[in-house]
């Protein structure tokens, strides 16, 4: 299931003072998440735009993939690996086909 880290849960909220600190805590989540290695993604809820902004840039410098969600009042930003084709087919043939994001197939003549 994907991971979900709340504004709360997360622990601070951005502000000019805490800028810098924010911005360490985001690479010490996305560093822990990339170190995994998990096929799960991480969903980031409960932030303003200033904050998805920052989220945003910092996975994307750190080799992430990023997409936001949903009406502007329940954004919600989601983050997942960048997988290579052949890794995916392997992890998902070693988890018996399928996994809460993918569904291996194969693949059909015309």
């Amino acid at each position: 299931a994907p991971r979900k880290v709340s504004r709360r849960g997360f622990g601070m909220q951005l502000s000019q003072t805490t800028s810098v600190a924010f911005k360490k805590k985001l690479r010490e989540t996305l560093r822990q998440y990339i170190k995994e290695g998990s096929i799960n993604d991480l969903v980031f809820c409960d932030f303003d735009k200033d904050e998805r902004a920052i989220i945003h840039q910092t996975a994307n410098q750190m080799g992430l993939k990023t997409q936001s969600y949903g009406p502007k009042d329940q954004r919600t930003l989601t983050i997942s690996r960048r997988i290579d084709p052949c890794d995916l087919v392997q992890e998902l043939l070693e988890m018996g086909g399928s996994s809460q994001k993918y569904i291996l197939k194969a693949p059909t003549g015309s």
